[in-house]
Protein backbone atom coordinates (compact mmCIF):
# COMPACT_ATOMS: atom_id res chain seq x y z
CA UNK A 1 0.00 0.00 0.00
CA UNK A 2 1.46 3.71 -0.88
CA UNK A 3 1.79 6.19 1.48
CA UNK A 4 1.97 9.87 0.57
CA UNK A 5 4.77 11.58 -0.68
CA UNK A 6 7.74 11.88 1.92
CA UNK A 7 10.37 13.86 -0.18
CA UNK A 8 10.60 16.23 -3.82
CA UNK A 9 13.92 15.44 -5.07
CA UNK A 10 15.77 16.18 -8.22
CA UNK A 11 18.32 14.03 -10.33
CA UNK A 12 20.99 15.34 -12.24
CA UNK A 13 24.62 14.39 -13.11
CA UNK A 14 27.18 15.01 -11.08
CA UNK A 15 30.45 15.33 -12.45
CA UNK A 16 34.36 15.95 -11.64
CA UNK A 17 34.66 18.38 -14.36
CA UNK A 18 32.12 20.43 -16.94
CA UNK A 19 33.34 18.39 -19.68
CA UNK A 20 32.76 15.27 -18.28
CA UNK A 21 29.10 15.97 -18.08
CA UNK A 22 28.90 17.24 -21.49
CA UNK A 23 30.79 14.29 -22.65
CA UNK A 24 28.13 11.96 -20.28
CA UNK A 25 25.74 13.61 -22.22
CA UNK A 26 26.55 12.43 -25.53
CA UNK A 27 27.12 8.89 -24.42
CA UNK A 28 30.55 9.07 -24.66
CA UNK A 29 32.02 8.16 -20.78
CA UNK A 30 30.40 6.24 -18.60
CA UNK A 31 27.76 7.07 -15.89
CA UNK A 32 27.27 5.43 -11.99
CA UNK A 33 24.28 5.35 -9.77
CA UNK A 34 23.32 3.58 -7.12
CA UNK A 35 21.33 0.80 -8.28
CA UNK A 36 18.93 0.78 -4.84
CA UNK A 37 17.36 3.43 -7.03
CA UNK A 38 15.24 2.25 -10.08
CA UNK A 39 14.58 5.50 -11.28
CA UNK A 40 17.92 5.96 -12.73
CA UNK A 41 17.52 2.98 -14.87
CA UNK A 42 14.40 5.01 -16.42
CA UNK A 43 16.74 8.14 -16.56
CA UNK A 44 19.93 6.75 -17.97
CA UNK A 45 17.21 5.08 -20.83
CA UNK A 46 15.54 8.12 -21.35
CA UNK A 47 18.44 10.48 -21.92
CA UNK A 48 20.56 7.92 -23.63
CA UNK A 49 23.38 7.62 -20.80
CA UNK A 50 26.11 4.95 -20.27
CA UNK A 51 25.16 3.31 -17.39
CA UNK A 52 26.56 1.43 -14.34
CA UNK A 53 24.35 1.12 -11.54
CA UNK A 54 26.53 -0.07 -8.07
CA UNK A 55 25.51 -1.21 -5.19
CA UNK A 56 26.78 2.52 -3.24
CA UNK A 57 25.15 1.29 0.33
CA UNK A 58 24.22 5.19 0.18
CA UNK A 59 27.17 6.31 -0.46
CA UNK A 60 27.54 7.92 -3.77
CA UNK A 61 31.37 8.54 -3.20
CA UNK A 62 31.86 5.21 -3.78
CA UNK A 63 31.12 5.36 -7.66
CA UNK A 64 34.09 8.15 -7.88
CA UNK A 65 36.36 6.72 -5.55
CA UNK A 66 36.05 3.03 -5.46
CA UNK A 67 35.04 2.53 -9.19
CA UNK A 68 36.96 5.44 -10.41
CA UNK A 69 33.82 7.26 -12.37
CA UNK A 70 34.28 10.59 -13.68
CA UNK A 71 30.20 11.28 -13.73
CA UNK A 72 27.67 9.95 -11.50
CA UNK A 73 23.74 10.43 -11.35
CA UNK A 74 22.16 11.02 -8.00
CA UNK A 75 19.62 13.21 -6.47
CA UNK A 76 19.33 16.11 -4.20
CA UNK A 77 18.93 13.77 -1.09
CA UNK A 78 21.72 11.53 -1.43
CA UNK A 79 23.98 14.08 -2.37
CA UNK A 80 23.43 16.15 0.75
CA UNK A 81 24.12 13.70 2.85
CA UNK A 82 27.54 12.34 1.11
CA UNK A 83 28.52 16.65 1.12
CA UNK A 84 30.98 16.38 4.27
CA UNK A 85 32.66 12.77 2.78
CA UNK A 86 33.08 14.51 -0.80
CA UNK A 87 36.93 14.44 -1.35
CA UNK A 88 36.64 17.06 -4.18
CA UNK A 89 34.42 19.64 -6.11
CA UNK A 90 31.49 18.43 -8.65
CA UNK A 91 30.04 20.04 -11.31
CA UNK A 92 26.13 19.83 -11.27
CA UNK A 93 24.21 19.34 -14.26
CA UNK A 94 21.05 21.03 -15.30
CA UNK A 95 17.92 19.12 -13.50
CA UNK A 96 16.96 15.75 -15.82
CA UNK A 97 14.20 14.45 -13.64
CA UNK A 98 12.38 15.73 -10.85
CA UNK A 99 10.81 13.02 -8.71
CA UNK A 100 8.51 11.96 -5.41
CA UNK A 101 9.52 9.63 -3.03
CA UNK A 102 6.97 7.70 -1.80
CA UNK A 103 7.08 4.78 1.01
CA UNK A 104 5.12 1.44 0.88
CA UNK A 105 3.75 -0.03 3.93
CA UNK A 106 3.54 -3.82 4.22
CA UNK A 107 0.00 -5.31 3.78
CA UNK A 108 0.74 -6.86 7.55
CA UNK A 109 0.63 -3.39 8.43
CA UNK A 110 -2.36 -2.03 6.65
CA UNK A 111 -4.48 -1.53 9.83
CA UNK A 112 -1.96 1.98 10.51
CA UNK A 113 -2.24 3.27 6.83
CA UNK A 114 -4.87 5.45 7.50
CA UNK A 115 -3.44 6.90 10.88
CA UNK A 116 -0.34 7.12 8.82
CA UNK A 117 -1.49 8.71 6.05
CA UNK A 118 -3.28 11.20 8.07
CA UNK A 119 -0.36 12.62 9.74
CA UNK A 120 1.40 12.87 6.22
CA UNK A 121 -1.20 14.76 4.78
CA UNK A 122 -0.63 17.06 8.23
CA UNK A 123 2.50 17.58 7.29
CA UNK A 124 2.72 17.99 3.61
CA UNK A 125 3.57 21.41 3.86
CA UNK A 126 6.61 20.52 6.04
CA UNK A 127 7.50 18.04 3.76
CA UNK A 128 7.71 20.29 0.89
CA UNK A 129 9.96 22.69 3.07
CA UNK A 130 12.51 20.18 4.22
CA UNK A 131 13.23 18.98 0.43
CA UNK A 132 13.38 22.71 -0.68
CA UNK A 133 15.96 22.98 2.45
CA UNK A 134 17.73 19.72 1.10
CA UNK A 135 17.52 20.83 -2.54
CA UNK A 136 18.88 24.16 -1.33
CA UNK A 137 21.54 23.04 0.54
CA UNK A 138 23.28 21.04 -2.25
CA UNK A 139 22.58 23.87 -4.60
CA UNK A 140 24.09 26.52 -1.89
CA UNK A 141 27.44 24.32 -1.57
CA UNK A 142 30.74 25.11 -1.75
CA UNK A 143 31.97 22.22 -3.07
CA UNK A 144 29.26 21.92 -6.03
CA UNK A 145 29.06 24.64 -8.77
CA UNK A 146 26.16 24.34 -11.49
CA UNK A 147 26.47 24.21 -15.45
CA UNK A 148 24.42 25.05 -18.31
CA UNK A 149 24.50 23.34 -21.75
Amino acid sequence: MLIPILIYASINLYCKTPKDCEMALQGKIPVGYNMSYKIYEQVCTKEYLSCYGVNTNGDPNVLFEHNQLDVILSNDLEIAASLSNLKQDLFKSEKLEDVTGHHYINKKYKSLASSLEAQFSKRAQEIKTNSKSIADLVNNSKHIAKINF
